[in-house]
Formats: structure tokens, C-alpha cells, sequence
């Protein structure tokens, strides 16, 4: 086990790996394309009340301080739960239509990162269709707030996810 200085930020020693998801709709009154974003909480270790893509950790059983193991849930099982955790909004319906964008790690993409633990987020990217556009969203969980942004007029955000939404951009265009 390490000296605990890489579990300043981080559970695991090594790769801590999270999803994220670029959760698009056309607003059912205007037609303008949104992205669901939340504002993280104030009380958020890192990027706090920032605005970022619905996400989190995925689940484990490995012990806090050892290397995280896989097995409790797979990547896109984590992508649906926090994205029903932290905005209210179920979409395990639509699960089949979920498209993975990549794999995001390293480069100063978290400042929680050092050398002995950082984040490996998996990112995914869902059109909701127009049936399922005015589902209801609410902040809850780590996430004080969740809302519709037009593409066009996004604050600014959390994290390196400028660059996972315009990835995911591309990959549904390419769908």
C-alpha cells in the first residue's frame, strides 16, 4: 500500500475509472438542440458548482487504498445509474441506443490526478427520442442542479468535458 497521499482524491491506487455521458434531446417546444448538464456541488472536492456532464465513479469491491478491481457493474450499467442519481432521469429503456464515445485519461483532464491515482472516465453519448425529451430532471445526489442547455449558449465546464461533448457530438452525428 502507498504512503495515502494518492488517496488524497482518489479511492484506488492506479486508474479510478468514471463515466460520463453527452445526454442530448431536442427541446420539445422550441426544437433547439440541448445537452443535460449538473452543476456539481459546492461541497464537490473538485471543479465545485461548475457545471459538467452528468457522471461518477463506477461501483467496486476492491478495498479503499488497493488497485480498483471490475466486476460489479460494467461501463455503460454506471453511465445509466449515475445519470439517474445525479439528475432524476431514467433512461435504462433506452439503453440499446447508448453509443460509447472513448476513453478519457491522463493529460490534466482532472486536477484530482497525481501519479500514483488519477481518473479513466468511459464516455457515452445518447439522443433521447422525442417521446422521451420532456422527461423531468432534478439535481440530486452529488449534482445541485440539473438543466437543459441550448448548444449554443453553454457555460463554462468541469473537467475536460468541452472536449468529451464535442466527441460525442461527432460520434451521434455519425451514428
Amino acid at each position: 500500500m502507498s504512503d495515502g497521499s494518492a488517496l488524497e482524491s482518489f479511492w484506488y491506487i492506479g486508474a479510478n475509472p468514471t463515466v460520463d455521458i453527452v445526454l442530448l434531446r431536442d427541446d420539445p417546444v422550441t426544437r433547439r438542440r440541448q445537452v443535460l448538464l449538473i452543476q456539481r456541488s459546492r461541497d464537490a472536492g473538485a471543479e465545485a458548482g461548475k457545471w459538467a456532464l452528468p457522471g461518477g465513479f463506477h461501483s467496486t469491491t476492491a478495498v479503499r487504498g488497493e488497485p480498483w478491481t471490475p466486476g460489479v457493474e460494467s461501463a455503460r450499467e454506471a453511465c445509466l445509474r449515475e445519470l439517474h442519481e445525479e439528475t432524476g432521469l431514467d433512461v435504462a429503456d433506452l439503453e440499446p441506443a447508448l453509443r460509447e464515445v472513448g476513453v478519457y485519461e491522463g493529460g490534466g483532464r482532472d486536477p484530482r490526478d497525481t501519479a500514483t491515482a488519477w481518473s479513466r472516465s468511459t464516455a457515452f453519448a445518447l439522443l433521447l427520442p422525442a417521446a422521451a425529451a420532456a422527461r423531468h430532471v432534478a439535481g440530486s445526489d452529488d449534482a445541485s442542479d440539473a438543466k437543459w442547455f441550448a448548444l449554443e449558449a453553454l457555460p463554462p465546464l468541469a473537467f475536460d468535458h468541452e472536449q468529451i461533448l464535442a466527441d460525442g457530438l461527432a460520434r451521434l452525428s455519425a451514428a
